[in-house]
């Protein structure tokens, strides 16, 4: 039998302690809270969002290795990840774009029934409890926590999470250890953050909320390019149209960066045709605006463009009408920031993927150690992919310790 340490009561953590026990190894769990799964609690908006049934490769970003994701998700997609919660007892359902959420829409009962899961395994959780240090050498690992005491351990796995939501416990100061250990880390920046933006010439948008096409630009170069909700506030955009490019914000923050966004997306093809259908018509331009946005900003577009609220379509001359629509779907916002760790749903960053074994999740510089979730510099969007991912991980670290 293996003593086996885990770092993190979150979903890594979890998996991957009860992963261990079912081998019957005597499994110890760390975790300065004070209840397990704190993070996981209010992941969904507190339903739970579990995982995407749109899960791919591509949908991640890391500095290093593409193979590396692909090997984890090769062998835990959407459907083994479906299947192993409910397997667990955790019975799912799906939205039409495939964001998956428990039957109970509680992120609670998961992280209860998790927990619960860890019991029945026999898995000792000692909650309250944080870690200060780490010793490794090749014959030994022993992991020192603030309140003195000493675990020494065959294996330990390190799932504590990045710098996210510092409040529920993610500090990331075991980056620092790894560091001294000799592992590369990836600077901890925010992502799947809000970005702050230059408000002057938008400052009327603030409230507005609506699907949109997002693109980030460098210069003339497009850095990234997503689609979902937006949220325009004060100090600039919310939503996971924005938070899903937020990352790349970080890549290139000493840049001029803006976002250029298309009000119109998918909706593109259908509106021109029908616009082209009442180019002629008696009919006001804003309520025809208005079959596809909201009144703020239909009010906007027609302000910045100097075409006065009641005027009728077949009034305006083309190269009005095409600079309206030009508006519509490149109003370019200059960025200013991102905003920090307190309010990012991840961090970005992490233990070199080069220097860990994409099936075991073992450590390839100091053996006995493995990594699962946010540790590992790897972000998906927002939807979902990130839970997959720390699960996922922490699944494959939990069975790689048994071997």
């Amino acid at each position: 039998m293996k003593r086996i340490v885990v770092i993190g009561a979150g979903p890594a953590g979890m998996a991957a302690a009860l992963e261990a026990a079912r081998s019957g190894n005597e499994v110890i769990v760390l975790d300065k809270n004070s209840i397990t799964g704190r993070k996981l609690r209010i992941t969904g908006a507190g339903r739970g969002n579990l995982t995407n049934l749109n899960v791919t490769p591509n949908k991640y970003f890391s500095h290093h290795d593409a193979g590396f994701v692909r090997s984890v998700i090769g062998k835990m997609d959407s459907t083994a990840m479906v299947d192993y919660l409910h397997e667990l007892g955790i019975f799912t359902w799906h939205t039409d774009d495939g964001w998956v959420y428990p039957v109970s829409n509680s992120a609670v009962n998961v992280a209860a029934l998790f927990e619960a899961r860890l019991i029945e395994a026999g898995v000792k959780l000692k909650l309250g409890t944080t870690v200060q240090d780490i010793l490794w050498t090749p014959v030994s690992i022993r992991v020192i926590t603030t309140q003195g005491e000493e675990l020494q351990c065959s294996r330990l796995i390190i799932a504590c999470g990045g710098k996210a939501y510092p409040e529920l416990g993610s500090t990331g100061e075991l980056f620092t250890v790894m560091e001294r250990l000799g592992h590369k880390v990836w600077p901890i920046k925010p992502a799947l953050a809000p970005v702050v933006t230059d408000m002057k010439s938008i400052h009327k948008l603030q409230g507005v909320r609506l699907d949109a096409v997002v693109s980030l630009w460098r210069k003339n170069e497009m850095v990234a390019e997503t689609e979902g909700n937006i949220i325009f506030t004060h100090w600039g955009i919310n939503g996971p149209g924005v938070m899903d490019v937020s990352h790349w914000v970080n890549e290139y923050l000493q840049d001029a960066l803006f976002l250029q966004i298309d009000f119109l997306g998918k909706y593109t093809k259908d509106f021109l045709s029908f616009l082209k259908d009442q180019r002629n018509a008696k009919l006001g331009i804003g309520p025809l605006f208005g079959s596809v946005l909201p009144p703020k900003m239909v009010t906007f577009l027609l302000e910045q463009s100097g075409i006065p609220a009641g005027t009728q379509i077949s009034q305006i001359s083309d190269e009005k009408l095409d600079g309206l629509l030009s508006l519509a779907r490149h109003l370019r916002i200059d960025i200013k920031d991102l905003k920090g760790f307190d309010q990012c749903q991840v961090s970005a960053g992490g233990i070199s993927l080069a220097e860990v074994d994409p099936v075991t999740m073992h450590s390839k510089r100091l053996p006995g150690i493995y990594f699962a979730g946010e540790m590992l510099d790897v972000i998906g969007p927002c939807g979902g992919y990130n839970l997959h991912w720390a699960q996922a991980t922490g699944i494959l670290a939990g069975r790689g310790v048994t071997l």
